[in-house]
């Protein structure tokens, strides 16, 4: 990651879906599970407030400028 700070975002946010895969086509079972409107989707997490976004932004922006 570019940032150090940032270090332990990934994975806090998403989503799950229950279901099956195949050994054979699991990429095929996914989109299949996701295209379907009755797969149930839980999402957990919660998405970066705009100052964060905004701080990391300009802190990597930075770090390219300085390189």
């Amino acid at each position: 990651l570019p940032l150090a700070s940032e270090s332990c975002r990934p994975g806090s946010f998403g989503f799950t879906i229950q279901g099956s895969l195949s050994n054979e086509e699991p990429g095929k079972d996914i989109k299949e599970m996701l295209l379907n409107p009755l797969t149930p989707i839980q999402a957990y997490g919660s998405l970066e407030n705009p100052w964060r976004f905004i701080r990391n932004q300009l802190a990597i922006q930075s770090k390219k400028n300085s390189n």
